[in-house]
């Protein structure tokens, strides 16, 4: 959800996402954020806390990366910054874990 309300939406017809950044209020997405360091300090300590940061980095290059070709995001590059995110934090949590 925070990258809902970061970014602009590309389409102009009605969309399930269009709804869905529709619903991204700035009090959602700071407490959606906050409810996700406050879960990985308790999952995994600053090692969790860590991870979450290189999740947060890695969408907002990849959110940054697409708004140079297109005027905002869509509901198919939400899903691909949704799905990558979770690879880079899956590659990286071996690493990162041990913190």
């Amino acid at each position: 959800m925070f990258d809902y309300r970061l970014y602009p939406y590309a389409r102009s017809e009605p969309s399930l996402s269009q709804t869905l950044k529709a619903g991204a209020t700035t009090v959602r997405a700071i407490g959606g954020l906050a409810a996700a360091f406050g879960l990985a300090a308790v999952a995994a300590g600053v090692g969790g806390v860590c991870l979450l940061m290189l999740s947060v980095f890695a969408m907002l290059v990849m959110a940054h990366i697409a708004l140079l070709r297109i005027p905002g995001l869509t509901g198919d590059t939400y899903g691909a910054i949704a799905e990558s995110t979770q690879l880079v934090a899956l590659l990286a949590a071996p690493l990162v874990i041990q913190l």
